[in-house]
């Protein structure tokens, strides 16, 4: 958490993303990180339209949405 990542972990990322900090923190956990990049990238794509409207049929989405309440 406050060393970053393991040098063999940042020579195997697929993708390095860094989190602007300001303060006096300099270190996130795992799962705040996790947290703030989930969220920026649900604010782009509703800014960006992306779930303007659905993608499936509503007979195509209700099926999956009554599989999803039984599971």
């Amino acid at each position: 958490e406050d060393e970053g990542l393991s040098d063999f972990w940042m020579t195997n990322a697929d993708v390095k993303v860094k989190i602007p900090m300001m303060g006096k923190v300099n270190s996130l956990n795992v799962s705040v990180s996790t947290a703030l990049i989930v969220y920026e990238a649900m604010r782009q794509r509703l800014a960006a339209g992306c779930y303007d409207e659905s993608r499936l049929e509503a007979a195509e989405f209700d099926a999956l949405y009554q599989d999803w309440l039984t599971r």
